[in-house]
């Protein structure tokens, strides 16, 4: 009880809101302090969304438009005449395809995230091929660890520090996502919990100690299981707080009818996780599970995602949310015009509580203090741990009852005697 009490106490004010790597460039700090004061309004970010995409306009002949030298187009600007906040883009085992998209985002004032799709280090195939127990021969010492290190070489050259019209460009990186499923190379039935953490501690302190990249927020982003995440699924491959600036998660719909009372579930456990650490929440990948062109939930947009955020005002205080790529008319997750769903995206967008380009503050503008993420973190904290102290005063109070009154019952008795 001591140590609670102790713990309940030392919670009551957060940590201080600190970007992990000390050294980080000031455009990454405003950007952090940003992301962290947007206590009532979610960023909204698409997947590879100025590279390719749907064009619908003749409904007799669907065809895929891709704009890989002005990146002007976006699914998200035709259905609303605005680009999304946030820019989603993936390294797969190379960097210098999607700089000119980085740049362009960024020339927008948009939010930049990088995932890595890493492919087989060992087997030479795709990140769906999980044989070769490749972590363990990734990391130092292991047979391939050349490989790892040259793919990071690239990062750091090419990510590293990348600048544009005289201007640092941060890049939240997000990699080793979905950890904790079985479909990756990386997840947790092919690599032990501390491969695991050696390969995402190595990975950041690989980028930014030796190779002096200071440009990149770190993200992690487990899937969400079945279940709502309790504290310790989420921290059960976590590799430290001095690595991770950015506490996110990927989960998709797949027609479940309690998907929306879970989530939500899952995303207050992890904003309170992070207010408790100085760090800020993501909603880093969600849609309904197999994209669009899956109908059974009309709307989804409003009567689904964006109820997630109306319903509780804590949600809010994720960051951003974003949604997949537009390969092709049987994998989208934005629609197009006349779809089903657009109705219901044109209302996501047009919601006072999402934010597109249109209407997108400086997030690259001096920002030292984030006073509304401490306000709301220091009443999230004090709420939690006041309902938590109750609770457990609740409970030692019926353990201790019936123990009291069993002794009282016993001495009644002797005496009566």
């Amino acid at each position: 009880m001591g140590s609670f009490l102790l713990s309940f106490y030392t919670t009551l004010s957060p940590p201080e809101l600190q970007v992990s790597d000390h050294n980080a460039t000031q455009n990454t700090k405003d950007l952090f302090f940003h992301l962290a004061d947007l206590t009532d309004q979610v960023l909204f970010g698409h997947q590879d969304t100025n590279f390719y995409g749907l064009d619908a306009t003749d409904p007799d002949n669907l065809t895929i438009w891709s704009d890989w030298d002005n990146f002007t187009r976006s699914d998200v600007f035709t259905l609303t005449g605005f680009y999304p906040a946030v820019y989603g883009f993936d390294i797969f085992n190379s960097t210098t395809h999607i700089i000119p998209g980085i740049k362009a985002a960024f020339e927008r004032g948009g939010v930049i995230t990088v995932s890595w799709h890493a492919t087989n280090f060992v087997t030479g195939g795709s990140f769906y091929d999980t044989t070769g127990n490749v972590v363990s021969n990734i990391l130092p010492g292991g047979s391939h660890h050349i490989n790892f290190t040259q793919v990071l070489d690239n990062i750091a050259e090419n990510l590293g520090n990348l600048e544009h019209l005289g201007e640092s460009v941060p890049i939240i990186f997000r990699p080793w996502h979905e950890y904790n499923g079985d479909w990756f190379w990386w997840c947790q039935p092919f690599c032990a919990v501390d491969e695991f953490k050696a390969l995402y501690r190595f990975t950041v302190e690989y980028l930014r100690d030796l190779k002096g990249v200071h440009n990149f927020l770190y993200c992690i982003s487990p899937n969400q299981p079945l279940i709502p995440f309790s504290s310790n699924m989420y921290f059960e491959r976590y590799p430290g707080n001095d690595v991770i600036d950015i506490f996110a998660l990927d989960a998709y719909h797949s027609g479940e009818s309690v998907w929306k009372e879970s989530i939500s579930s899952s995303l207050r456990t992890i904003i309170r996780l992070a207010f408790e650490r100085g760090k800020i929440a993501a909603f880093s990948e969600t849609g309904l599970g197999g994209g669009l062109s899956e109908t059974h939930i009309p709307n989804w947009y409003s009567d689904i995602l964006l109820d997630v955020f109306l319903n509780d005002p804590l949600l809010r205080n994720v960051a951003y949310v974003m949604v997949w790529r537009n390969a092709n008319f049987g994998h989208f997750w934005v629609p197009y015009p006349d779809h089903n769903q657009s109705l219901g995206f044109i209302q996501f967008y047009l919601n006072e509580h999402t934010i597109f380009s249109n209407n997108l503050p400086d997030m690259y503008s001096s920002n030292p203090i984030a006073l509304n993420y401490n306000t709301i973190a220091q009443k999230t904290l004090i709420c939690h741990n006041l309902g938590a102290f109750i609770g457990l005063v609740v409970v030692s109070g019926l353990l201790v009852t019936p123990a009291f009154l069993m002794k009282t019952f016993s001495r009644r008795e002797l005496n009566d005697e």
